[in-house]
Order: structure tokens, then C-alpha cells, then sequence
């Protein structure tokens, strides 16, 4: 008896298998961008419920005391008293999209052999001694109760200052906390934006530009160290207001429209542009 003869399934030709390989490295391209965007909008809105939870905490301190955060010695400014009140701000106090000093890095910057100041994807830190704080936020700094030179001595009230919540005319509108350089900012119409986006090599002025951070709404971790201020600046900060919300705020917007003090002016064009 014959035995009969296998049939012989064919299989896939060599062409065959680099059409199918090409297919899904150009859905893979196509899907990778997406999943990147749908990453940073998660990040993005962890900063946000971080602020939220800061500005909280502030408003809670300044309506127990009837006057807004007491400007501590340095260096403990703000977060020293919210932290000894609210502690659950220790959870919230760094932007997913920045990272918190590891122990090297964190003894580098208390013995001063490395930069305290805080990069796009780095938090900042202020310390005392052994004691240290770390954080990518900071508070305007119109918002202290008094004003003082670095060493916590007494200096006249700024005018601009919000010496009261009663001070905020448009709460929805006015500045609270902000993605951050530093620890805080004081704001000026006149102030222009760092070329520095990364801070890397520049510690950006005490006003705007330490909170003009393409954290959001721009390629995660990256940001030109030369960029041309003559050009619209990328990306967002998020940004606390007085009346609790919070949003991704477009960098060039941070100076047209939001009110920093009690006589901000907002300018026609933003410093830096032609």
C-alpha cells in the first residue's frame, strides 16, 4: 500500500515578511507619538493636583492666620510653616516632569559644590546646615506677608504686595504658585524670559523668567540652553490662581494674562520680542 505524500504548506516568502515588518514599524512610528503625548498629559496633570494641593494648603494658612505666609529667614520662606501646619505637602512639592535630588546630588548642593538652583527637570533645593528642602514650585513672591532681605531682616512693604486676601480683586486671574527655578519670583512687566530654557548655565532674574519652564506642553526634558527670545517662547508652566484653580499656562502668556501684583500692567508684547 502507498503511503500518500504530505502536503506541503507554503510558507511566508521573504518579501512577504519585510512588507509585514514595515507595516508595523510604520504603525509603531505612528503610535509612539501618541503614547508620548498621552505620558507628558499625565505628568502634566499630576503637577496640576500638586499645585492644587499647595495652593490649598496656603490658602488654609492664610485664612487660619488672617494674613498671608510670614517671609521666614532664609531659608525657609514659605514652606516652613505650611510644613509644619499641613504636612501632606511634602507629597506634592516636586513636578513629576522635574526630579528630586538623589542623596549625591543633595549633599553636593548643601556643601555648595554643586548648584542649589533648580533645571527643567531637576528640583531646587534651599538648606541649612544638615537640614534641606527640596521643590520645583515657588510662590510669587507678592504674596508674603511681609518682605525681608535674605538674612530675614525687616524691609518696607512693597506697595504691590497682597497684604490681605481682601487685596486679590480678580482672584481668578492673579498668580499664586507656579512651576519654578527657585523657591519663589517676583514678577515684573518688564521682565524678559531666560535664553536659558534649561537653566543649566544661567540662574534666570528674581522675576518671570524663573517660572518660563517648557515643563508641559513641549518634548519632555528638553529645552534649548541658547534659545532666541526674539521668538515665541514653547511650551507651558502650570500655574496656581488665587481662587484655587489651576492651569498649563503657554509661556508667553505668563506675562499677558495674569495678574502678578496689585498694579500689574500687562504689557503689549512680551520683553525680548521685536
Amino acid at each position: 500500500m502507498k503511503l500518500s505524500a504530505r502536503k506541503i504548506q507554503p510558507g511566508f516568502t521573504l518579501i512577504e515578511l519585510l512588507v509585514v515588518i514595515a507595516i508595523i514599524a510604520i504603525l509603531a512610528s505612528m503610535l509612539l507619538p501618541s503614547l508620548a503625548k498621552a505620558k507628558h498629559k499625565a505628568l502634566q496633570t499630576q503637577c496640576i493636583n500638586n499645585l492644587k494641593q499647595l495652593a490649598l494648603s496656603n490658602s488654609m494658612y492664610i485664612s487660619d492666620e488672617g494674613s498671608m505666609a510670614f517671609y521666614q529667614p532664609w531659608p525657609k520662606l514659605w514652606m516652613a510653616e505650611l510644613r509644619k501646619r499641613y504636612s501632606a505637602i511634602d507629597l506634592v512639592r516636586i513636578c513629576p516632569a522635574a526630579k528630586e535630588r538623589d542623596a549625591k546630588s543633595l549633599a553636593k548642593a548643601i556643601a555648595g559644590t554643586d548648584t542649589s538652583w533648580g533645571r527643567l527637570d531637576r528640583a531646587w533645593v534651599v538648606s541649612q546646615g544638615t537640614e534641606a528642602y527640596q521643590g520645583s514650585y515657588g510662590l510669587n513672591g507678592y504674596f508674603y506677608e511681609r518682605n525681608s532681605d535674605l538674612y530675614g531682616n525687616d524691609l518696607p512693604l512693597k506697595t504691590n504686595h497682597f497684604a490681605l486676601e481682601a487685596s486679590v480683586v480678580s482672584p481668578s486671574l492673579t498668580g499664586f504658585f507656579a512651576d519654578s527655578f527657585w523657591v519663589d519670583f517676583w514678577p515684573d512687566a518688564s521682565d524678559r524670559p531666560a535664553t536659558d530654557l534649561y537653566a543649566d548655565s544661567d540662574a534666570p532674574n528674581g522675576g518671570l523668567s524663573r517660572i518660563a519652564i517648557p515643563r508641559h506642553a513641549s518634548r519632555l526634558g528638553t529645552a534649548a540652553k541658547n534659545y532666541p527670545v526674539s521668538q515665541k517662547l514653547p511650551g507651558a508652566s502650570c500655574v496656581s490662581f488665587a481662587d484655587g484653580h489651576v492651569e498649563a499656562v503657554r509661556l508667553e502668556d505668563l506675562w499677558k494674562k495674569i495678574i502678578w501684583h496689585k498694579s500689574w500692567n500687562s504689557p503689549a508684547k512680551r520683553p525680548g520680542l521685536p
